[in-house]
C-alpha cells in the first residue's frame, strides 16, 4: 500500500492506494492511473528496486483503457491511445496477443453519428459487432459524417495510432478502403467537336 498526503502537488485524491494500481515516471496520458514520482521524488529506489513498481507501459494503458467512461474528455481519450499504440511499437503480434485481446473489447472508442462538431455520442470496441468507421482524411469525413458512426478523432489520430490500428485489425473500417465511389452523370452530353479535334491532334503529346 502506497500513502499518499493531501498535502501532495497535483493531485484531488489521498489516502492508501494499491502499489499495483501506481507507476513510476510521469506520463500525461494517466489521469486515472497513480504516478508517483510527483509525490515522491527522492524515493526513486524504494519505490523501483524495493516495490518494484514499473514506469508507464502496455499494461498500465490497458488498465487505464478500461476506465474510460462517456463522461470522459474527448483530448483525454485520444492522448490516451495515442500513448497506448506506442507502447505497442516494435511489437509482434504474437508478444502482444494477450493484452490486444483484451484491447479489443474495452468500449474506448469515441464515435458520433448525429450532428458534426466537437464531442463524441458513445463508445465502441473494436468487435465486430461494433459498426463504426474510421473517416481517415476530411474529405470522407465531409462525406460520411452524420450518415454512418465515424470515430470522433481526427484524421491525424490515425497516423499516431497506426500501430493500434495494426494489432487491432481496424484498417477494414478505413473509409478509404470500405468505400467505394460512383461517377453518375445526369443530362444529355453534346459533343463539342472544335475542342474534340483539338485534343485528337495533341493525343501523340499527351500520351508522352
Amino acid at each position: 500500500m502506497v500513502f499518499i498526503p493531501s498535502t501532495s502537488a497535483n493531485t484531488t485524491e489521498c489516502g492508501w492506494f494499491k502499489s499495483g494500481d501506481c507507476v513510476w515516471g510521469t506520463q500525461t496520458a494517466l489521469q486515472k492511473t497513480l504516478c508517483l514520482k510527483p509525490h515522491y521524488p527522492s524515493l526513486h529506489r524504494f519505490f523501483k528496486l524495493v516495490l518494484e513498481i514499473g514506469e508507464p507501459g502496455l499494461t498500465s494503458f490497458v488498465a487505464e483503457a478500461k476506465r474510460i467512461t462517456p463522461a470522459d474528455d474527448l483530448d483525454y481519450i485520444t492522448k490516451l491511445l495515442i500513448a497506448l499504440s506506442n507502447s505497442l511499437r516494435g511489437m509482434s503480434v504474437d508478444a502482444a496477443k494477450a493484452q490486444v485481446d483484451i484491447l479489443a473489447g474495452i468500449r474506448m472508442f469515441p464515435v458520433k453519428y448525429r450532428s458534426p462538431g466537437r464531442g463524441f455520442d458513445d463508445l465502441k470496441t473494436a468487435l465486430e459487432d461494433d459498426d463504426w468507421f474510421i473517416a481517415d482524411n476530411s474529405e470522407l469525413r465531409q462525406a460520411f459524417e452524420g450518415r454512418v458512426s465515424l470515430l470522433a478523432f481526427e484524421p491525424f489520430w490515425i497516423r499516431e495510432a497506426r500501430d493500434l490500428i495494426r494489432h487491432l485489425g481496424l484498417e477494414s473500417r478505413l473509409l478509404s478502403r470500405a468505400a467505394s465511389s460512383l461517377l453518375m452523370v445526369e443530362g444529355d452530353a453534346n459533343l463539342h467537336r472544335t475542342w474534340t479535334y483539338s485534343f485528337q491532334s495533341k493525343a501523340h503529346l499527351i500520351a508522352r
